[in-house]
């Protein structure tokens, strides 16, 4: 009797669980950090002004998290600018513009097909 009734407080205990609520973490250091970073940036989460190209990039945003991009030049090129600098938040890549307004634009264009590059360069930093 005993171990049935053991089973039984298990499945209810099982059963009967309280909802945690959710907690918001920071991403953890490390390389994939700066790889996501990167795909936000590019579909325009990071800043508005970049969600209107986001129809001519020459490669998908998520082509950053896949494991043969380091393959692409265009996904490597953005990467290595990114963890040049350490740019793997809004407030990083503010902090690079300030230092140099051109930061990150030959990379991103690589994103781009040539007949956009002058406009991009034009109003770059996008912020």
């Amino acid at each position: 009797v005993s171990v049935l009734y053991s089973i039984a407080i298990f499945l209810f205990t099982v059963r009967v669980g309280w909802q945690l609520p959710a907690v918001e973490v920071d991403y953890p250091e490390g390389l994939d950090r700066y790889k996501y970073f990167a795909k936000f940036l590019l579909e325009g989460t990071v800043f508005k002004k970049f969600a209107s190209y986001t129809n001519c990039l020459l490669s998908s945003p998520s082509t950053m998290l896949k494991s043969w991009a380091k393959l692409q030049p265009r996904t490597d090129a953005l990467l290595r600018v990114l963890v040049s600098e350490k740019v793997d938040n809004r407030e990083a890549l503010l902090t690079a513009w300030k230092k140099d307004g051109q930061y990150l634009l030959s990379a991103y264009c690589q994103w781009l097909p040539e007949a956009v590059h002058a406009n991009v360069s034009l109003h770059w930093p996008p912020t």
